[in-house]
């Protein structure tokens, strides 16, 4: 015949193997949770991207300081070798492959325009005349010299050039190209130095590609009208960019 106390003993009995049992079960899945990814290593080689510039752009998607298994990016000559999930190293190529492409290249055409009084309208400098107009308040506006210049994103040029015995240097930095479809826009900075006071003029801004805008006006000699330099960036391919 059983006892209470023989019940109340074995209930504690299966109450404790129920217990070990679960505990057994959460270290084991907390361990499986815990337990380090596989990784993987790729070696992108890149044709236009610089290496160092490759890294940088994929550290989001390497994480160095995961317990046990950390990711790694490592550079040589022609491209990186990264050691991730296979999940993050498709979200590289996929980052890669939309960013190691030619940058494009630009044209900038520049004008220096003269204020020459009331003079009659000068066509070739139509397309800006009415912006100048709102600009300034000269009575009228003659184009002196154009020379264009060629660059890169990243990069720089620099073209000289010479107005009744001044010379005169153009640099432009491409700062950036923003592409759109039949449309775009080129952050450039332009410096116009000039032999007489130094630098004439400074500045950084935007501009629509296939537009001339007015960058700024300059007047070396107090005794000669005052200069207006224009810009109009065109996209063009990378040889095109040189020439």
């Amino acid at each position: 015949m059983k006892t209470s106390r023989d019940v109340s003993a074995r209930g504690l009995r299966a109450r404790a193997r129920a217990m070990l049992f679960l505990g057994v079960a959460t270290l084991l899945i907390g361990a499986g949770c815990g337990a380090a990814p596989e990784l993987d290593t790729r070696t992108f080689e890149l044709q236009y991207l610089q290496p160092d510039e490759a890294a940088d752009m994929v550290q989001p998607y390497v994480y160095h300081d995961r317990p046990d298994a950390p990711g790694m990016v490592t550079v040589f000559s022609a491209g990186i070798t990264v050691r991730e999930t296979a999940d993050n190293l498709e979200k590289i190529a996929r980052v890669l492959e939309e960013y190691d492409r030619p940058k494009p290249g630009v044209r900038l055409l520049f004008q220096l325009i003269q204020a020459n009084g009331a003079g009659a309208a000068d066509p070739r400098i139509s397309d800006v005349e009415q912006a100048l107009k709102e600009l300034f308040r000269f009575e009228g506006y003659e184009l002196v010299t154009e020379t264009q210049l060629g660059a890169v994103v990243g990069s720089g040029s620099t073209q000289v050039f010479g107005h009744e015995g001044v010379q005169y240097a153009i640099t432009a930095h491409i700062q950036n190209v923003r592409e759109r479809a039949g449309a775009g826009a080129v952050e450039l900075h332009v410096e116009l130095m000039s032999d007489q006071i130094g630098r004439a003029m400074t500045t950084s801004m935007t501009v629509p590609v296939g537009q001339t805008v007015v960058l700024g006006s300059t007047q070396p000699d107090p005794e000669r009208a005052a200069l207006i330099l224009t810009v109009r960036p065109e996209l063009v391919t990378l040889s095109e960019a040189g020439s």
